[in-house]
């Protein structure tokens, strides 16, 4: 519940930074409000108010977002808010009291009023894509560099790729025909809001034991990073990871640079395949 607190409380911002939809929903239900407009449409005006009042407010915002289940992020319970109608509404009060005789259906005056309602709109946010920031530019740029690599190196044949999540995540935009052993809902849990089917136990250990080895903290041995307890070496325990990635049709393996490379040679002479060095990754081609 903590959890669900602080997205609710940081969300309002996160939520309010990528555009003015808020200020122009406070906008219209103060000015339908002021200037008696409320009469005609009482009932669907306070419905709006009480609802955004809900969004706003931390606790009750935390409380619908574990009524969706808590696959959602903050900015989703908005959709119980009639945002788009409230402010086509008070857009369309507001030129009516400044532009006597208007009437939609008049298309001389209806066009020129539709293009400027669509460039405020237009103008008031990004409609819901966030711009990324510098930090997000670099991720993505590396990310693609290294992919243009490994595809140099498959030259033009079929990719299955096994990656960390910071590589996977941008594999698809660089190239739809690249295939993945696993998709970004594996780490990002509210994509599968509507989704019955889960991973398997094996491919969630896989993506444990690559995310753990990807970390720039981790030491060489990760075995012991992984909490293995029975003696295995952490060749062993790599060997078999990527045996096992191999065996579910994986057929290009990016390793964090960070492992041992006696363990990745080692890994290279017992599974025969091959290995490359990019970027700080070490890329086995089975």
């Amino acid at each position: 519940m903590t959890e669900l607190l602080d997205n609710a409380r940081l969300g309002w911002q996160d939520f309010t930074d990528a555009g003015k939809y808020a200020a122009l929903l406070a906008a219209s239900l103060l000015f339908l409000w002021m200037t008696g407009r409320k009469k005609t449409h009482k009932t669907f005006l306070i419905y709006t108010a009480v609802t955004a009042v809900c969004c706003v407010l931390p606790p009750v915002a935390a409380g619908l977002m574990l009524y969706q289940t808590k696959f959602y992020d903050y900015q989703w319970i908005w959709s119980l808010v009639p945002m788009t109608a409230v402010i086509a509404y008070g857009a369309v009060c507001l030129l009516d009291d400044c532009w006597p005789g208007f009437r939609l259906s008049e298309w001389k005056r209806g066009v020129p009023v539709l293009i400027l309602l669509l460039a405020v709109l237009l103008l008031s946010s990004g409609l819901g894509s966030n711009v990324p920031d510098g930090e997000e530019i670099q991720k993505r740029a590396a990310a693609e560099s290294t992919l243009e690599q490994v595809q140099a190196e498959m030259q033009g044949g079929k990719i299955c790729l096994w990656a960390p999540a910071e590589i996977l995540e941008y594999a698809r935009e660089k190239d739809a025909s690249i295939e993945l052993l696993y998709g970004r809902n594996m780490w990002d849990e509210w994509l599968n809001a509507y989704a019955y089917d889960t991973y398997s136990e094996e491919l969630v250990s896989l993506y444990q034991w690559m995310e753990e080895a990807a970390c720039p903290e981790t030491r060489a041995d990760i075995a012991a990073v992984a909490g293995v307890s029975d003696g295995r070496s952490a060749m062993k325990m790599a060997t078999e990871k990527v045996d096992t990635a191999i065996k579910a049709g994986a057929n290009c393996i990016l390793l964090p640079g960070n492992l041992e490379e006696s363990v990745v040679r080692g890994m290279e002479k017992k599974l025969s395949v091959r290995v490359v060095n990019i970027d700080g990754y070490y890329l086995l081609i089975a």
